[in-house]
């Protein structure tokens, strides 16, 4: 009897430990590397200002000048299920001439995210040494904040008078940034991301985004990953626990 009560406590120790290892979390990461990719400066580097820049240059090709962004995973656990995941930034609104003085409407045009296929270091890209990227968007934006809460879109002649976050947010599988953190977490190659207008839409060529970076003085609008996580066995102890599972369930038939 005692060897019983031993095995059941063992057991149930086991299949405690493997509930509590599966659980939902949420982790904040922050931009470990921003820079601008400027066409007007091709050798000059931009990473170590407050900001970076989405600016309209003519309209055959918006890939003059925009932000690239990396984020640093390792503070997530070795094996997680991504449920979802946010990737935002905030935005100044701004023009060339007058860079915060870009008054509504905000009539822009889409802003997509593509993942980057190359390594690159902020304090060393340029725009002649930028990183390639996919030519499919991971996900394009067509309004500030979130939809449904935040209806500004950058197509229509809405209103916003002192910015708001462009924020990416998919928490379905098969397309999304949900999906490309994911596979970051997996072991894909984390090169971060670059962002970049997709269609001309401008009504005034000097108008433009603003996006934060991480060496802007307010950590909040510092740009950022949400990820809401479940954290999982690695494979070796998962393994490891059903075989001990399987070795005491036979001794109770």
């Amino acid at each position: 009897m005692k060897n019983k009560k031993k095995y059941t406590a063992i057991l149930l120790g086991l299949i405690i430990g493997l509930g509590s290892a599966v659980y939902a979390d949420e982790i904040t990461v922050r931009a470990s590397d921003d820079a601008t990719a400027v066409g007007g400066y091709p050798t000059n580097n931009f990473g170590d200002l407050g900001y970076t820049r989405i600016m309209y240059h003519n309209p055959a090709d918006w890939g003059q000048e925009y932000p690239l962004y990396k984020f640093d995973l390792s503070e997530l656990p070795p094996v997680v299920w991504v449920n979802w995941a946010r990737m935002r930034f905030y935005v100044g609104l701004g023009s060339y001439s007058g860079l915060h003085n870009w008054n509504p409407p905000t009539n822009f045009c889409p802003v997509a995210v593509f993942n980057n296929l190359q390594d690159w270091d902020e304090m060393t890209v340029t725009y002649s040494n930028r990183p390639a990227c996919g030519a499919t968007p991971v996900q394009t934006l067509e309004h500030f904040g979130l939809l449904g809460v935040d209806n500004v879109f950058f197509t229509y002649y809405d209103f916003i008078s002192s910015g708001g976050w462009l924020e990416y947010w998919d928490g379905t599988a098969g397309t999304g940034v949900k999906d490309l953190v994911q596979a970051w977490a997996d072991g894909s190659n984390n090169y971060g991301v670059t962002i970049k207008g997709t269609t001309y839409y401008v009504t005034n060529n000097a108008r433009c985004f603003w996006p934060h970076t991480k060496e802007h003085p307010t950590a909040a609008v510092h740009p950022s990953i949400i990820i809401n996580y479940t954290e999982l066995p690695e494979p070796a102890t998962f393994g490891f626990i059903l075989l001990l599972i399987a070795m005491f369930i036979p001794r109770y038939r």
